[in-house]
């Protein structure tokens, strides 16, 4: 499994396995088409690397996954991936391989911050689209996966007071969201 090589040392064997699996995961997003939401060309997907996903739960460590799963689709589908914390970081996909795709994701920051994770990357969408001469419609993801153990669906005493409700809030009146 793609989040079993997170755990094993870094090694030039590991690198290889892993551009197997992305070649794989390839091959299979190639029936899925393109201007479909789930499509990881049409997709952006974010890593939760806060404190509660360090906790081992049998044989699993959450943020093994969330990591794997997020550098994995963004390889795939050359996106932008987010890890999500209290400070949301943006990673566009230019490493050669998994290691150097780990050394980038250091977050040291265990809390979470749902509202600056969405915050962020609408900001992002919309400087995109400035920097294009696009609308900002043109430019959002079909959706957004995020890898996490689900402790942010409270917006902290805020309205709207779901995860969902702000995102639908944010991104209100773009046809692709």
């Amino acid at each position: 499994m793609p989040y079993e090589l997170l755990a094993q040392q870094s090694s030039e064997v590991r690198d290889q396995q892993w551009r197997l699996v992305v070649e794989e995961t390839k091959a299979y997003y190639k029936d899925v088409p393109l201007d479909s939401p789930f499509h990881p060309s049409n997709s952006i997907h974010v890593a939760d690397v806060s404190y509660s996903m360090k906790n081992k739960v049998k044989t699993v460590v959450p943020i093994d996954v969330s990591r794997a799963l997020a550098i994995l689709m963004a390889e795939v589908g050359q996106r932008p991936l987010y890890t999500f914390s209290g400070d949301a970081k943006r990673y566009d996909p230019v490493w050669a391989n998994l290691t150097q795709a780990l050394a980038l994701l250091k977050d040291k920051n265990c809390s979470t911050n749902f509202k600056g994770l969405i915050d962020r990357i609408y900001s992002d969408c919309a400087m995109t689209a400035s920097l294009k001469g696009r609308d900002l419609s043109d430019v959002v993801p079909g959706s957004i996966v995020i890898y996490t153990d689900g402790g942010f669906d409270q917006m902290c005493h805020e309205k709207p007071t779901s995860a969902m409700e702000y995102v639908q809030k944010k991104f209100a009146g773009l046809t692709r969201m």
